[in-house]
């Protein structure tokens, strides 16, 4: 199964409890890949808020994205499609 499917699957479920540490584990090791092939990305880990209050995911990822340098933001929208996500430009 893919993250994208996972995502879907899950979806409400995280919107509920997004701390919840098996989903976080899941989703976790399915990115190490492509942490691993973007190593220089790894910073923008930090980047990331804890405010799960957006009004969805797509949001979520979007701030991210903003937030982190402009070399890592190809990253973050690798990041958006392993979900299933599209971002914008």
């Amino acid at each position: 199964m893919t993250l994208a499917e996972w995502y879907r699957r899950n979806k409400l479920l995280l919107q509920h409890a997004p701390d919840n540490l098996e989903r976080s584990r899941t989703v976790a090791v399915a990115l190490v890949p492509l942490f691993k092939a973007h190593a220089e990305c790894w910073e923008a880990v930090s980047m990331l808020s804890d405010d799960f209050s957006r009004s969805s995911f797509a949001n979520f990822l979007a701030e991210w994205h903003i937030r982190v340098p402009v070399r890592c933001r190809g990253f973050i929208k690798s990041v958006a499609r392993e979900f299933g996500l599209e971002m914008g430009a």
